[in-house]
C-alpha cells in the first residue's frame, strides 16, 4: 500500500486511460434517436430508406440503443437542418418509425437546440403506432383481451353464433389497433423488399385474423376460428417489447448515474467575489473554488491550495491522491481535505467524466462483428421463412387438406420462426452488458472489446481497492532507541487527529482501540503530498509524513534503524528528532483468493 511519498507520484492522467470519443471538428455527420424499431428488419429498412436520400454516404442504425448515425458527402451543403428533415421523412417512410432528438450535428447551434424541424405528415401518422406499441398499458390490455378471446373460444358459448361474434369483437382492437404497427411494417417491407420480425408478425397475425373473419362471415357455422391466435401473437410480442424496453432503460440509467456525480453548479470566482452558477456558464480559463466535501465540477488544474482527492470515480483507485498546485483535478473527483482553487481547462460536455460516458455510449451504439453478421443473416432469413410459409400452404393443399387447415399450418411456421433472438438478442446483450459493467465501475471503450474478452489469457490487477479493501491498517511500529512503542503511537495519533488522510485515520483508530489517551492539538497544518505538522497542547512540535519529506527537513533515519515490515510507512519527528516510524498495509479482501482462482480457471 503506497505511503504519502508514493501517492504524490501517481499517474497524473485524469482520464484514467480512457481516451475521449467525440466527432472530429467539422465532421459531416449527425446522430439522432429513432422510436418504433423492434428487429433487424427494422434496421435494414431504415438504413436502406435513409441511404437513398441524396448526398447520404452512410446510414448506420443500432437496434439496442435506437441510435441513427448519418454521414453525408462533400457534394451536399454542410447545413444539417435540411438534410435532417429529409432523413426524418425517409425514416417515417420506412415504416412506423419516428426520428427524435438529434444528439450531435455538424451545426453546433442546431445540435444544441436538439430538434429535427417540422414534423412531416408521415411522421405524424406513424406516431400513434409507435405509442401504442410500447409500454405496459397497451401490452397489458392486449394480453387481457387476448386471454378473454382464448377463454371464450374454449368455452361452449364460444361455439354459438353470438360467441363467435364476441370473439371477433374482442380480437379486433388487439390486432387492428394495438397491432397496427405490424401491418404498417409489413406494407413497408413489401414496398422496400426488406423484411424483418414485424413482417412475420404482421403476416401471421393478419392471416389468422383475415381467415377467421372470412370463416365467420361466409364459412360454415362451425368452421374453426383463430381470433384468439391472432390476438395472442400481438399481445405476447408487445409484452416482450415492454420487458426489452425496461432492460434498455436500466442499462442507460447506469450511465446517467455516472454523469450525476458531476455537480451541476460551480463556485465561480471573479476577483474577490464568488457566486454559484450553472456549470454551463463556466468557460475555459475561469477559476472555481472547491471546498472540502464537494466534487470538482469541471476538469481543471489546481492554482491555489492542496487537498486529498478521491478520484476513484475516474481512475478506480480507492485511496485518495494528494494534489497540490499545478496538479490536475478531474471532474467528479471528491475533495476530502482542504479548499482548492481550480483553473478550468475543459467546459461542460468535454470533461473527463463526459468523455468516459460518451465512450461507453459509443460502445453500446456501435455494431460489433457478431451483430453485423446477425443483421445480414436476418435479412436473408425472414424472406426465406415467408417462402417456406407459402410452400406450406401449397403442400397441404396438394395433399388434399382444406384451405383453413393449410393456412393454420402456415401461420404456425411464420410465428415460430420469428428471428427475434437472432436480430434482437445480440444488440440487447451488448447494451445490457456495457450498462451493468458501467454500474459496477467497468467501462468498455468499444463493443468489440466484449468479443475480445473470450480470447483474454492474462489479467493484471492494481491491488489497491481491487484485491484489497482499500482501507489501510497499522501492521508495524518501529520506535527509535529510547522511545516506548506506546508513546510513539500516542504522539503520532495525537498529531493526526486533525487529518482526514486514510493513514492518519488508521493511526487514530489503532490508538483508540488500544485505549491510548490522546493529547489535544493547539495547531495543525497539512502539507499535500508530504505529511502534517502539529503542535500539541504542551507545545511539542510534531511532524508525521513521508521519509522523503523528513530528508527535505534535514532529518535522517538513525543508523541501524529497524523498519516495520509493511508496504508503506510514515515517519514521526519531534522537532528535529527522529521518534520512529509506523508501517501500513492494505488487507486482502475475503473474496480475493476465490476471484484469482476463478480468473485462473
Amino acid at each position: 500500500m503506497p505511503g504519502r511519498d508514493t501517492m504524490e507520484s501517481r499517474n497524473e492522467s485524469p482520464s484514467g486511460g480512457v481516451s475521449p470519443v467525440s466527432p472530429a471538428p467539422g465532421a459531416r455527420r449527425f446522430e439522432a434517436q429513432i422510436e418504433g424499431m423492434h428487429c433487424a428488419g427494422c434496421v435494414a429498412s431504415i438504413e436502406k430508406s435513409v441511404g437513398a436520400v441524396a448526398g447520404v454516404e452512410e446510414a448506420s442504425v443500432n437496434l439496442a440503443t435506437g441510435a441513427l448515425s448519418v454521414r453525408w458527402g462533400t457534394g451536399r451543403p454542410a447545413a444539417v437542418g435540411p438534410l435532417r428533415n429529409e432523413v426524418a421523412r425517409a425514416v417515417a417512410a420506412a415504416g412506423p418509425y419516428r426520428l427524435t432528438v438529434s444528439t450531435h450535428g455538424g451545426d453546433p447551434a442546431e445540435a444544441a437546440a436538439g430538434h429535427i424541424g417540422d414534423e412531416s405528415d408521415a411522421e405524424a401518422a406513424a406516431r400513434p403506432a409507435g405509442f401504442l406499441a410500447s409500454g405496459f398499458l397497451p401490452a397489458g390490455s392486449a394480453l387481457a383481451l387476448a386471454a378473454l378471446t382464448m377463454a371464450l373460444a374454449m368455452s361452449p358459448f364460444g361455439a354459438s353464433p353470438t360467441g363467435r361474434v364476441v370473439q371477433f369483437l374482442l380480437a379486433l382492437p388487439v390486432v387492428l389497433l394495438l397491432g397496427r404497427g405490424f401491418f404498417v411494417a409489413l406494407g413497408t417491407a413489401l414496398r422496400l423488399r426488406v423484411f424483418g420480425m414485424d413482417s412475420l408478425i404482421g403476416l401471421g397475425a393478419g392471416t389468422a385474423f383475415f381467415a377467421s373473419t372470412v370463416q365467420l362471415l361466409a364459412g360454415p357455422a362451425r368452421a374453426p376460428l383463430f381470433f384468439d391466435t391472432a390476438a395472442l401473437i400481438v399481445a405476447f410480442v408487445l409484452l416482450g417489447r415492454f420487458f426489452e424496453g425496461r432492460a434498455r432503460g436500466r442499462a442507460s440509467r447506469a450511465l446517467d448515474r455516472l454523469l450525476a456525480f458531476a455537480p451541476d453548479r460551480a463556485r465561480l470566482l471573479r476577483g474577490d467575489d464568488q457566486r454559484l452558477v450553472p456549470v454551463a456558464e463556466v468557460r475555459v480559463g475561469d477559476r472555481v473554488l472547491v471546498r472540502p466535501g464537494e466534487r470538482v465540477p469541471l476538469d481543471g488544474r489546481i492554482v491555489r491550495g492542496g487537498a486529498a482527492l478521491d478520484e476513484s470515480l475516474i481512475t478506480g483507485e480507492s485511496l485518495p491522491v494528494e494534489r497540490t498546485v499545478s496538479d490536475p483535478a478531474p471532474a467528479g473527483a471528491m475533495n476530502l481535505t482542504g479548499a482548492i482553487e481550480i483553473e478550468v481547462l475543459r467546459e461542460t460536455g468535454e470533461s473527463t467524466l463526459s468523455r468516459i460516458a460518451q465512450a461507453v455510449r459509443k460502445a453500446q451504439a456501435e455494431k460489433i462483428p457478431l451483430q453485423r453478421a446477425a443483421d445480414r443473416v436476418a435479412g436473408i432469413f425472414v424472406p426465406a421463412v415467408m417462402g417456406i410459409g407459402a410452400l406450406t400452404v401449397l403442400a397441404w393443399l396438394l395433399a388434399g387438406a382444406g384451405p383453413v387447415f393449410a393456412v393454420e399450418r402456415a401461420v404456425a411456421v411464420l410465428v415460430v420462426a420469428c428471428p427475434c433472438a437472432l436480430g434482437l438478442a445480440t444488440p440487447t446483450a451488448v447494451l445490457v452488458a456495457t450498462g451493468r459493467s458501467a454500474r459496477r465501475g467497468i467501462l468498455f471503450r468499444s463493443g468489440a472489446a466484449l468479443e475480445e474478452l473470450a480470447r483474454v489469457r492474462g489479467v493484471a490487477l492494481d491491488k489497491t481497492g481491487t484485491l484489497t479493501t482499500g482501507e489501510p491498517e497499522v501492521v508495524g511500529v518501529a520506535p527509535a532507541p529510547g522511545v516506548r512503542r506506546r508513546d510513539l503511537l500516542r504522539t503520532a495519533a495525537s498529531a493526526e487527529q486533525g487529518s482526514e488522510h486514510p493513514l492518519g485515520v488508521a493511526l487514530v483508530a489503532l490508538a483508540r482501540k488500544r485505549r491510548i489517551r490522546l493529547r489535544k492539538l493547539s495547531h495543525f497544518k497539512a502539507f499535500p503530498g508530504k505529511g502534517i505538522a502539529a503542535t500539541l497542547e504542551d507545545g511539542t512540535a510534531v511532524r508525521v509524513g513521508s521519509e522523503r519529506w523528513a530528508r527535505e527537513l534535514g532529518v535522517e533515519a538513525p543508523p541501524g534503524e529497524r523498519r516495520p515490515g509493511a508496504s508503506g510507512r510514515l515517519v514521526i519527528l519531534r522537532g528535529a528528532d527522529w521518534l520512529g516510524s509506523v508501517g501500513f498495509r492494505d488487507r486482502p479482501r475475503a473474496e480475493a483468493a476465490e476471484l484469482v482462482e476463478r480468473l485462473r480457471k
